[in-house]
């Protein structure tokens, strides 16, 4: 289905040995109890449950849900964050909806994964982060990648204190948080009844708006993306699971570097990046970056047209966080560009 996403953390703290890392869990997660039929109640509208798997190269591979994988939706739907059970916020957006939907569990690096409840294309979405790895998971909680990249974050001696006090909580915040999504809005689901307008209301007033508003309205994350892509004339924006300070350290360590292609049209990322938004006639496109295995990590941008995903650019990075010819564009009917040919699409 969609490109999907990164994640992060925690509260009262528990050890890894293996890894020296802390883990703070979160304080604000229970579990309920259902039976069988009210689990039902909330699946019954469901039409595919794909599981997505992404490895350190930015490839992807699709299946669908085994046993596992309905435990662990049995699980999402038992949750309940603060005050607001997961189970009767599904059901209230299917009935609000009148529709259908799909779930998919997006399976990242190490232990980093998502499940995902898509409504209209994507139109509404409800993020749900894990920490999953093998045959364990834990809903709503840190992740030891994210507790690696937040100590790591912690010895950078070009932060202060506060800054990394910010991204500590930043991401704390993210991992802690289930995400519902209306036409790109974020709406604070613990708060929904004592806004002036009801879930349905804002549903519709957003639709409404939407079907006469190009999808370009000005995000949070838009001043972060301006800061870190600074020469391009496109909208983007930073995936709200990325990490803002990873994504600057790779701009930084490509700035006034050009891609590694023996031609002498060789561009930058930022280059490359802004002509396939034009040439796709994009009207956003939302930057993510993840750290690799065997590589140093990769780039990508995903280009939208009024909130339809129309391809995913992704930039393989060597150890040091430099761009190399790996490059790649999936567009969302399947085809696929590499290397050059992505280069030599981009300028014609």
């Amino acid at each position: 289905m969609k490109k999907l996403f990164r994640l992060l953390l925690g509260f009262s703290v528990l050890f890894m040995v293996a890894c020296g890392s802390s883990y703070e869990k979160n304080p604000y997660v229970t579990k309920e109890q259902f039976t069988s039929d009210e689990i039902i109640e909330a699946t019954k509208d469901m039409l595919n449950a794909t599981v997505e798997t992404y490895d350190s190269s930015g490839n992807t591979s699709k299946r669908k849900f085994e046993n596992f994988e309905y435990d662990i939706l049995n699980s999402v739907l038992s949750t309940k964050y603060k005050d607001v059970s997961l189970r009767s916020l599904v059901i209230g957006v299917t009935k609000t909806i009148g529709d259908t939907y799909d779930v998919v569990l997006a399976k990242l690096q190490y232990d980093l994964a998502y499940m995902v409840f898509i409504w209209n294309d994507g139109a509404v979405t409800l993020t749900v982060p894990l920490r999953m790895n093998n045959k364990e998971y834990a809903v709503l909680e840190i992740s030891e990648y994210t507790a690696k990249n937040i100590e790591r974050i912690s010895k950078n001696k070009d932060l202060s204190q506060q800054e990394k006090d910010d991204v500590k909580k930043r991401e704390y915040d993210y991992a802690w948080t289930p995400v519902l999504n209306i036409y790109g809005d974020v709406i604070d689901i613990t708060n929904m009844n004592g806004q002036k307008k009801s879930f349905s209301e804002t549903y519709l007033t957003t639709s409404k708006k939407t079907d006469n508003t190009p999808a370009t309205e000005v995000s949070s994350n838009v001043t972060a993306a301006k800061d870190i892509f600074e020469f391009v004339e496109g909208k983007y924006e930073i995936s709200e699971y990325a990490s803002v300070e990873f994504i600057k350290e790779i701009m930084k360590a490509n700035d006034g570097y050009m891609l590694p292609f023996a031609h002498m049209a060789a561009p930058s990322i930022e280059s490359v990046s802004d002509d396939i938004y034009f040439k796709l006639g994009a009207d956003k496109a939302i930057i993510d970056a993840a750290a690799g295995n065997m590589i140093g990590a990769y780039l990508s941008v995903t280009y939208y047209k009024r909130n339809k995903q129309l391809a995913v650019l992704y930039f393989m990075l060597d150890e040091e966080l430099i761009g190399t010819q790996d490059v790649r564009l999936e567009f969302s009917n399947g085809k696929e560009l590499d290397s050059w040919d992505v280069i030599r699409y981009a300028q014609e």
